[in-house]
């Protein structure tokens, strides 16, 4: 039998509406239970050499992982644009209207965009209306966390750096919290942008780095879970799976008012800082073939996927809360 924390018990009881009928509760109380038992962090299944390695790797990084907060904000909402976002969601509350609409508001904000963004913006609007229905909260999905993501797409899509070709934002399969964005901008003298240049000269086309994000009905007080998708890097903060060891990532570094520009000019710096490499396949050979004969094991799949992705990350996250994100902290 489940011994259910009292705490956990009465902090859900204190988020529910005041007025709740008695069945509404019961399985308030119980998704919300559910849920808290299914974001317990599942065991990470490494071997006793990679974890040694990972672990290693993750003790000795520095503290110029992460941008002071006060270089951030310059990129993040401002409080004005934030204010919005300050009320958290009661929960799966029925909403009087007959049905939500995403931001609340009739979409005429759409002075800057090209016809492609608007059809793009419309569309989730939709889907993202349809998802919630006649809820403020689903198990993947809230009111706060659509009405955030669609203004901050939008004001994304009017950036200049989106209007320069710096970087792309698309959503994956029409759903506004996996986004596919792909980051172009790199110091040029780099080994990293060098590395970029070679790969696009090889498939003739523009070649940036693709991040997948993956937000939670709870975004954005919670961060985002990014991961690199491709090209496959060594190097620079960039772990199996493609996770990516970084503190603005965590809920210890993250603020409500960083947005997907934000995030990914971090990225940028950090990876750039930890001296990334595009990884060939020659060189992905060597380096499996080099670690089996160190080690005298095989070094299991280097293929990047979201499952191998959350377990690195956890095990990153379980790391630096045994060595901190500082490893020399100021007395």
């Amino acid at each position: 039998m489940i011994n259910f924390p009292s705490a956990l018990i009465f902090s859900i009881l204190k988020d529910l509406p005041e007025q709740s009928s008695i069945l509404t509760t019961l399985k308030y109380i119980v998704d919300r239970v559910i849920n808290a038992f299914k974001l317990e962090i599942e065991p990470v299944v490494l071997s006793a050499d990679e974890e040694s390695l990972l672990e290693k790797e993750c003790s000795s990084c520095s503290d110029d992982l992460v941008e002071s907060k006060e270089k951030l904000s310059n990129l993040s909402l401002s409080e004005e644009e934030n204010e919005d976002d300050t009320d958290s969601d009661t929960g799966d509350e029925f909403l009087d209207d007959l049905n939500w609409q995403a931001e609340k508001k009739p979409v005429d904000d759409n002075e800057g965009l090209d016809s492609a963004h608007v059809s793009v913006l419309d569309k989730l609007q939709v889907t993202a209306t349809k998802s919630l229905g006649h809820y403020q909260r689903s198990k993947d999905a809230s009111v706060t966390a659509s009405d955030r993501l669609l203004k901050e797409l939008r004001a994304v899509y009017k950036s200049e750096v989106v209007k320069q070709g710096k970087m792309t934002v698309e959503p994956i399969e029409d759903n506004i919290y996996e986004l596919k964005v792909v980051w172009f901008i790199f110091d040029p003298d780099s080994a990293l942008a060098k590395d970029l240049a070679k790969l696009a000269e090889e498939k003739g086309e523009k070649v940036g780095v693709e991040f997948r994000f993956h937000f939670s009905a709870d975004y954005p007080f919670d961060p985002p879970f990014v991961r690199v998708v491709s090209p496959k890097l060594v190097g620079g903060h960039v772990f199996r799976g493609g996770a990516i060891c970084m503190e603005l990532l965590t809920k210890s570094g993250w603020s409500a008012s960083y947005m997907i520009e934000t995030v990914c000019m971090q990225l940028s710096a950090t990876i750039v800082r930890g001296e990334s490499r595009v990884l060939s396949i020659q060189e992905e050979k060597a380096i499996l073939e080099a670690f089996k004969k160190q080690r005298g094991t095989t070094l299991s799949s280097t293929e990047y996927s979201l499952e191998a992705a959350k377990r690195s990350f956890r095990h990153i996250e379980q790391s630096h809360q045994k060595y901190g994100w500082n490893p020399n902290p100021k007395s």
